[in-house]
């Protein structure tokens, strides 16, 4: 099964332990919550929401791509503490923190919570995985949160994840990018036991699983390898450990760890060893007496991206569609793309950048929201400049006698969302899509800023050149070139949040031996 990393905090050390900055900024408007709603919501799940559409916006999967299959994704959380309730005296929600993110995400796969203590992720992962391979999900979004509001409560560490997994199979069929392979995973509790023979045989049960021998796994991250990161962190240990496996497993260097009990460890980054088989890592969550979760990770296919069988895209203008919560959030969001797309290759914007590319991935990976832009481009360059004018409109963006497309925008936050009930109809779908196989941009600019989602991907083959393929399409690495494919998921930046300072009436947190910024 894959793994789609997704944003993950890195607490720094302070003074007295590893803490999270800001830890009561939260951006509502980008939710639909009031302040008074918000500021009740545990600081907690509110760091979940902001780490969970940010995976799932850039992993394509916030908009066309993620309707496509019925918005069924799972959510498993692991969130174990419960300091805020203390705080606020109970006034704000409590429990199902995964059927709230569910409810607010509108995703409509599997709900659950998970508390096997610092192995809740890890745990969480494992009924995911189970979840994905009976078919009850498409993809599910595992997360896991942590923080220390009571200083009374043991542990040093904070931390936010969350993960986006697909199969396989589905998620290069769709074009994804995929990070990592879960290979297997296996969870137990040592009864009454020693703790040591329940990690062998949970290691043992992953390896058999995923048919692996054990000299072929060279990396193990646990708990004690990511203590200088995170410190004790909870359930958000499980989750540095795999992030940091991910990420030794993409780029074939062994990160500095700790000696382990029977010797080892690494004092300086080592390149991986050079071996026949994909690399591969175990990762595991172990603490004597409590329940643990051991997982098997396998580094992304090598192979390349297979052609997918479209024509080159007809040269021409394309339509660019953007939308925010706010205006201000669409600004900034604007400003964002604009200088990733002005970017050098290779650095902030990756490999490549076309103009095709940029417009097919805001058509089929993003969500419709209230406050909209539009902007008709030839080439890249030129997009870039129409959004940073639009951003910064007292700055030349462009040089002189260059020309700067126009930007239309639209706030639709007091109108009736799509009062003639144009959206749900297959008529409506159907007429869009004919005008995007026909290029009327002026019609399909009118309609979004009228409050029409465009935004459902060309169902018909092949696909038109401006418009990627529905995440459900059937192509696969193996099939002939003739037959049109899902154009590769572009990774672009996602919505800018505009976190402001909401909490309960008691400060953020109790005084600490070491006042300050915290990290």
């Amino acid at each position: 099964m894959p793994g789609h990393v997704g944003g993950a905090s890195s607490p720094e050390a302070t003074g007295d332990g590893h803490y999270l900055d800001d830890i009561d900024g939260f951006d509502p408007d980008l939710f639909g919550l009031d302040d008074r709603t918000a500021a009740l919501l545990d600081p907690q799940e509110r760091l979940l929401l902001h780490s969970a559409w940010q995976a799932l916006e850039s992993a394509g999967h916030a908009g066309a791509r993620l309707d496509a299959t019925g918005r069924s994704v799972g959510v498993y959380l692991a969130v174990t503490s419960r300091d805020y309730a203390v705080l606020t005296g109970g006034r704000g929600p409590q429990g199902d923190p995964a059927g709230r993110l569910s409810r607010l995400l509108d995703l409509r796969g599997p709900s659950q919570n998970v508390d096997t203590g610092p192995s809740s992720f890890l745990t969480a992962l494992h009924h995911a995985l189970a979840a994905l391979r009976a078919g009850e999900c498409a993809a599910a979004l595992v997360g896991t949160a942590e923080l220390r509001l009571d200083p009374a409560r043991p542990g040093d560490g904070e931390g936010v994840a969350a993960v986006l997994l697909k199969p396989l199979a589905a998620a290069r069929a769709d074009g994804d990018h995929v990070h990592a392979v879960l290979l297997s995973s296996a969870v137990g509790h040592p009864g009454r036991g020693p703790h040591a023979p329940l990690r062998e045989r949970l290691t043992q049960h992953a390896l058999a699983a995923a048919r692996v021998p054990a000299p072929a796994v060279a990396l193990a991250e646990d708990a004690r390898s990511v203590a200088a990161s995170v410190g004790r962190a909870g359930p958000a240990t499980g989750a540095a450990a795999l992030t940091r496996a991910v990420l030794q497993l993409r780029h074939a260097t062994l990160l500095p760890a700790p000696a382990a009990p029977d010797g080892g460890g690494r004092a300086q980054p080592t390149a991986w060893p050079a071996a026949p088989t994909p690399r591969r890592a175990l990762v595991g969550v172990h603490d004597e007496g409590a329940p643990q979760a051991t997982v098997l990770l396998e580094e992304a296919p090598r192979s390349a991206p297979q052609p997918d069988g479209r024509a080159e895209p007809a040269p021409g203008p394309r339509l660019v569609l953007l939308s925010a919560p706010t205006p201000a959030h669409l600004s900034a969001t604007a400003a964002r793309l604009a200088r990733w797309l002005t970017a050098p290759a290779g650095a902030a914007r990756g490999a490549a950048c076309d103009l095709d590319a940029v417009a097919g991935e805001l058509r089929a990976g993003r969500a419709a929201m209230s406050c909209r832009l539009a902007v008709v481009a030839s080439d890249v360059p030129a997009l870039a400049s129409a959004l940073a004018a639009f951003a910064a409109p007292a700055r030349p963006t462009a040089p002189p006698g260059a020309p700067v497309p126009l930007v239309r925008t639209a706030d639709l936050r007091a109108a009736e969302r799509d009062p003639l009930l144009l959206g749900a109809l297959d008529e409506t779908r159907a007429y869009i899509d004919a005008l995007w196989r026909g290029g009327r941009l002026e019609q399909l600019t009118r309609l979004w800023l009228a409050g029409v989602d465009v935004l459902v991907p060309d169902r018909s083959a092949p696909a038109p050149a401006s418009a990627p393929a529905s995440a459900s399409a059937s192509a696969s690495a193996s099939a002939p070139p003739t037959v049109p494919g899902p154009r590769p998921v572009v990774e672009l930046p996602t919505t800018v949040p505009r976190p402001r300072p909401l909490w309960c009436d008691s400060p953020p947190r109790p005084a600490r031996s070491e006042p300050g910024a915290l990290g």
